[in-house]
């Protein structure tokens, strides 16, 4: 027999991060977390976590302690027992979810930057085997904190085979920079995005003589088929 969620949290699978927030909690050490602390080991967005935490709360799921941290509510205790038998008993599908096909987003870029001075910065998907369906349209979003890129945002027609393209990272007068990349699905119909998650990374920024070596970093992320 496949193993089925309650109609509850199916109700609650489409919003993205939301069953991820309800299994981290069941998990943390402490029983608590704090927003930064679930949105920087979940890799979540400020958006993601905004809508997601607004129906978690309302329908009873997590609630906010008065230091400020989250925590599970009583409802957020069973459903995450029911997760655990859901996620024992699922059928591998490689970590997507139904529904979804799991897919590798990679940076490249140097180990340390130099303060003023650009650099090139891979960014892709590494190809998969197997159906992936139709090519999806996926918009690439990209932030720097603590520099500037030559662009903001690009949109892939991404099939089965592998992507890359190539920006450009200037660090300002900082000892980091954070590069982040979000990932959206935009939909058949060209009017919403799904947010698929994304990565960063924190580099270090030096004056002179960089280490140039490059290095890679993944995150998995999950499409709608």
């Amino acid at each position: 027999m496949n193993a089925q969620l309650p109609m509850h949290l199916i109700q609650l699978e489409p919003l993205p991060g939301a069953l991820d927030i309800i299994r981290y909690l069941a998990k943390h050490p402490e029983g608590a977390a704090s927003a930064d602390e679930i949105c920087d080991d979940l890799e979540l967005s400020e958006r993601r976590w905004g809508k997601a935490l607004r129906r978690l709360i309302t329908n009873n799921y997590i609630e906010q302690r008065p230091d400020g941290r989250y925590e599970l509510a009583r409802r957020g205790i069973t459903s995450a027992q029911e997760l655990a038998e859901y996620d024992a008993n699922a059928p591998d599908d490689g970590g997507a979810g139904a529904g979804k096909i799991a897919r590798d987003v990679v940076i490249a870029l140097p180990r340390q930057l130099v303060a003023g001075k650009s650099s090139e910065v891979l960014v892709g998907f590494a190809p998969v085997s197997g159906d992936f369906g139709s090519p999806a349209d996926v918009v690439l979003r990209y932030e720097a904190v603590h520099g500037t890129l030559n662009t903001r945002d690009s949109m892939v027609k991404l099939g089965a085979a592998s992507h890359r393209e190539t920006i450009t990272l200037t660090p300002q007068q900082y000892d980091t920079i954070r590069l982040k990349v979000s990932v959206f699905q935009l939909a058949e119909d060209g009017e919403d995005l799904t947010d698929c998650g994304g990565i960063y990374v924190d580099v270090d920024v030096v004056e002179e003589s960089p280490n140039s070596m490059l290095v890679a970093y993944s995150a998995n992320i999950r499409f709608n088929r």
